[in-house]
């Protein structure tokens, strides 16, 4: 993924939110009176009922304003403050993933989470293997492995690591990251020690804790790690903490502190991306600003391309208003948009676009980006397009790439076309190799970076 599963949290704490923001102002000691079962209706703004009650307290729609939601706290004695044993939280556990209103179970859910001690968390996951299972199970998992990380991350590790498959992977890497925000040092002492596969990966999650607790402390981690890829995406996860917890704003500000280039990357698409889901035209400001650093190259080709899947029109007027290898690379994503659009004068205008435009870097981006979108159906028409790319190095990377489709599709065509392709012998072994047939490494056609 590239999304980190680690995000998936954020929705579902929502739930929780509002319960904890009322109850726990609730004076030591006091307890309330049970509240009516007779639903949401009986529970009026005006009423208070358990912390609410005598003033004291808050009112009790800030907790729930549904009667089943205020029953369920009240059965299970979540008013006293007394911890739930094994048992009791198995049996409240199973009420709450059997409602089958989900923002009610995950208020039931959610609470129940405040109340997970390193005893009872073994019958919280018992129970959810049980009775949930899919897709549904993970809107549980995750939440209970990102608290027990908190509360008991070793053995937390060892009891998810038993689930096997994918629940295994995501819910130790929630554990992870909720061990980090709690308990940062531990936690990456315990990583530095750690020698499993999935090590580069988990590394991810306690960037994100990391990133909880103390922003420059995930800085710092982030910093040390060798993988320039790896590197990046720290960045990017921190970034978007940033952001969750102090808007733009916030994100931008560290962002301008970074000097690491990958950091810088992989921080900048996090923070253009951002500003585009609601400002496009502020997205396209932003990256201009900085088009002629190389970490917004990639940051300029998404900006690029989301314009033109709403405008082409826009997005070249974006494009050509940059120059060098932004505007390249902003005319290769946005011609590759182009051609995407669903009938065949899209796909004409976008080719005659590229055909008149000046020998140089922009229009063999844009050759590039027609190669790479036609050579699935017309691998020989997409030879033609990336022979037609002046710079060499691009040239011979696109003919290898478009090769390897060409040798997929027509084995036979293709190694005729190969003997006379002009490819070095090198290449001709990158074509005939099995192997990756997406563009190679990191790049696209035309120095795009993905």
């Amino acid at each position: 993924m590239k999304t980190p599963l680690i995000l998936n949290l954020a929705w579902a704490g929502v739930a929780g939110a509002a319960f904890y923001a009322g109850w726990a102002t609730r004076p030591d000691g006091e307890t309330g009176n049970a509240p009516s079962t007779k639903g949401a209706a009986a529970i009026a703004p005006g009423n208070t009922i358990g912390p609410g009650r005598d003033g004291k307290g808050i009112n009790s729609v800030i907790v729930s304003k549904d009667g089943t939601v205020l029953e369920f706290y009240r059965q299970f004695g979540l008013d006293t403050g007394k911890p739930l044993s094994a048992e009791k939280m198995k049996e409240a556990m199973l009420l709450a993933i059997r409602e089958s209103d989900p923002v009610k179970s995950q208020l039931m859910f959610a609470r129940l989470m405040e109340e997970l001690t390193a005893e009872n968390a073994p019958a919280i996951l018992a129970t959810i293997r049980e009775n949930v299972g899919g897709w549904e199970s993970m809107r549980f998992t995750g939440m209970l492995a990102y608290k027990w990380g908190e509360a008991d991350p070793v053995k937390a590790m060892e009891e998810l690591r038993k689930g096997g498959g994918r629940e295994s992977g995501f819910t130790k890497n929630y554990a992870l990251t909720g061990w980090a925000a709690k308990d940062p040092d531990a936690a990456m002492k315990w990583l530095e020690e750690y020698d499993g596969e999935d090590k580069d990966w988990m590394s991810m999650s306690l960037v994100n804790g990391l990133a909880k607790a103390d922003a420059d402390k995930a800085t710092k981690y982030a910093m040390s790690i060798k993988d320039e890829g790896n590197k990046g995406k720290a960045a990017e996860s921190i970034a978007r903490e940033l952001i969750r917890s102090g808007g733009i704003e916030k994100a931008n500000g560290w962002l301008s502190g970074l000097t690491d280039p990958d950091m810088k990357k992989g921080a900048f698409q996090t923070v253009a991306e951002q500003i585009m889901r609601s400002d496009p035209a502020g997205a396209a400001e932003f990256v201009k600003s900085h088009a002629s650093q190389d970490y917004a190259n990639r940051a300029i080709g998404n900006v690029a391309e989301n314009l033109a899947r709403k405008d082409v029109k826009q997005a070249l007027e974006f494009a050509n208003g940059l120059s060098g290898k932004a505007q390249a690379n902003a005319i290769g994503n946005t011609v590759q948009e182009w051609m995407r659009k669903d009938d065949g004068a899209n796909s004409e205008a976008a080719s005659k676009y590229v055909a008149a435009l000046p020998a140089g870097a922009t229009r063999d981006a844009g050759a590039a980006a027609i190669a790479e979108e036609i050579v699935g159906d017309d691998p020989a028409t997409a030879i033609q397009w990336a022979s037609t790319i002046a710079d060499a190095e691009m040239r011979g990377d696109a003919l290898v790439d478009v090769g390897r489709r060409y040798m997929r599709e027509s084995p036979e065509e293709a190694k005729l076309w190969l003997q006379t392709s002009g490819l070095t012998a090198e290449q001709q072994q990158q074509v005939t190799q099995p192997g990756r047939g997406d563009w190679g490494g990191g790049r696209r056609p035309g120095g795009r970076d993905r």
